[in-house]
């Protein structure tokens, strides 16, 4: 080391891949410029040099650190202090890459986790189908679709079935129908407008949240056998959502059958990473295309009551329907405005059986074809409904 007197004591650590030197209790005095020499004895020296200025520091006050790069660049020039600064902030953005991508694996496994407790996971496929066996009879191979619904439209259609938030106008969320393990409703969604939704009942979807709440009741015993006829109950209700997915995607689109559109189940996506998590699995539902006049039944009923425009200058439906410019007309409006004739019946009966033709060349026969089961579109389109596992058998 050569240079000005350097009374000081100075420490070098030299790095292979970084040639960083430490120096320490410096003073004004010190400045100079410096040459350091590596030799072993053997190979030709290496030398480096730098200047080195102390600016009005104190004594023992600060430890300098010293930036060696291999071309010798002088860390207080404007080039040394823009590469260190851009090592200074690489470090940093790295380290920061490091921490949201620890983050993000960890949310990650917790999503997987809770996904491969769910009953959906427990009922995809098992093997693969195999095309030449009935479809019927191998539910369990069969997958469930992946048209899944946004976040946006799961978001707003749980909130208006929880009750946290409402529709301005009336008919954007109504319900159509309930049975004993499903709820049907109207509603209008963003991307899809008018759609019928079916989701479990209230008294199963909310029972996990009073398991909680009889936790801390002292009958622990009653408690417990309430608790596991709940969770026997919401198996059952998911399983038969999930056997009914099922057999409306395998049956595919046909004018006279009410086609899926979109689901909602726990399933492990990278978005939601980035939106809360999966859904529960009482919080699971489909989306079907809506038919707006109901069932054909309740469609029936209405055309037997005596009709207080007894005019026979009406039409047949069909043939009203067949001049209207219009998207359609309600039920109502038919029965003020048509008469239901022999011809008519005829058309409706045949659409039905061109839904069960299709079914059955799909090896699925619908066992409960019944008006009930039967919906009818705006335009009196009629289509199947009712994909329940138990109103199919298998041939």
């Amino acid at each position: 080391m050569e240079g000005n007197n350097f009374n000081t004591k100075i420490q070098f650590l030299v790095l292979f891949f970084l040639f960083s030197i430490f120096i320490t209790r410096t003073q004004a005095l010190d400045t100079g410029y410096y040459t350091c020499e590596l030799n072993n004895g053997r190979d030709a020296p290496l030398r480096r040099s730098f200047d080195l200025r102390v600016r009005g520091r104190k004594k023992n006050q600060f430890d300098i650190l010293i930036l060696f790069f291999l071309l010798g660049t002088n860390p207080y020039s404007r080039f040394g202090r823009i590469t260190a600064l851009i090592i200074i902030i690489s470090g940093f953005l790295l380290l920061f890459m490091l921490i949201l991508l620890i983050i993000f694996a960890i949310k990650y496994c917790k999503m997987k986790s809770i996904v491969h407790g769910s009953l959906f996971y427990e009922n995809q496929p098992v093997g693969k189908e195999d095309k030449s066996q009935p479809a019927m009879s191998q539910l369990t191979r069969i997958p469930l679709p992946d048209n899944f619904a946004s976040q946006n439209q799961i978001r707003t259609f749980l909130s208006y079935v929880n009750g946290d938030n409402l529709p301005l106008v009336k008919d954007d969320f109504k319900e159509l129908g309930r049975g004993q393990f499903g709820v049907v409703y109207q509603v209008r969604l963003p991307d899809v407008d008018l759609v019928a939704a079916k989701i479990l009942p209230e008294t199963i979807r909310k029972s996990g949240r009073r398991r909680d709440k009889r936790k801390k009741s002292n009958d622990l015993d009653e408690n417990e056998e309430m608790i596991i006829k709940h969770e026997i109950r919401m198996k059952k209700a998911a399983e038969m959502l999930i056997d009914e997915i099922k057999v409306m995607h395998k049956a595919g689109k046909h004018v006279n059958i009410v086609a899926l559109k979109k689901v909602a189940y726990p399933e492990t996506k990278f978005r939601f990473l980035f939106t809360g998590g999966p859904i529960r699995d009482e919080d699971s539902f489909y989306l079907m295309e809506l038919c707006s006049n109901g069932s054909l039944e309740s469609m029936l009923k209405c055309f037997i009551q005596p009709s207080p425009n007894t005019s026979h200058d009406k039409l047949s439906l069909y043939q009203t329907l067949s001049k209207q410019a219009e998207s359609g007309m309600t039920v109502t409006q038919a029965y003020e405005q048509c008469i239901l004739t022999d011809d008519d019946l005829k058309l409706i009966a045949y659409q039905v059986a061109c839904g069960v033709d299709y079914l059955n060349r799909r090896q699925i026969v619908h066992c409960d074809i019944a008006s009930r089961n039967v919906l009818v579109t705006s335009r009196f389109i009629m289509k199947i409904c009712d994909f329940g596992y138990e109103n199919f058998i298998l041939f």
